[in-house]
């Protein structure tokens, strides 16, 4: 016998659907370097080099890494791509919209624009506005090999949640 829920919980259709600043996914095929204080800033960033900077600036705050991380380094692909920026323009509430590609692939999610960006409520300058997603390949190469979560990124490589 199916229950039915009570009809204080049963889900009513809204008469208007919220939408975040009206996007809430970026396509891109826009991955684009820039220029900052005269030196190129690629548009990726690699697991190897989280650790380089990190040993860079002697593991101090805020360049430091957790312990679990360190522990496991040797089980990381390094060459993992883990963050990137495309021209895409975001501004404050864009964080954790998926970045897709040409083909409806999840292949990132923007957690932060650069210091350019900053002023992206009144003008963008395509030349160095930047959005900045973290890399899904990255996520499910620390998902599997920092955090042992094999089955969540399973879950999330293979369409669908594990059956019982």
């Amino acid at each position: 016998m199916q229950r039915s829920p009570a009809p204080a919980l049963t889900p009513k259709a809204p008469s208007f659907i919220p939408m975040p600043l009206s996007l809430c996914a970026f396509l891109t095929e826009r991955l684009k370097g820039y220029m900052e204080n005269g030196k190129k800033v690629t548009p990726f960033t690699t697991l190897g080099g989280l650790y380089e900077r990190s040993t860079n600036f002697k593991a101090e705050f805020p360049y430091n890494l957790p312990p679990r991380w360190m522990e496991k380094k040797s089980a990381v692909n390094l060459s993992t791509p883990f963050n990137f920026v495309t021209t895409d323009d975001i501004i404050g509430g864009n964080s954790g919209s998926p970045t897709i590609n040409k083909n409806a692939e999840l292949i990132g999610l923007i957690f932060d624009g650069n210091i350019q960006s900053l002023v992206g409520d009144y003008i963008y300058d395509e030349s160095v506005n930047r959005a900045i997603s973290v890399d899904s390949r990255g996520m499910i190469e620390v998902l599997r090999k920092v955090f042992d979560a094999n089955e969540i990124a399973d879950e999330l490589t293979k369409g669908g949640a594990p059956t019982t």
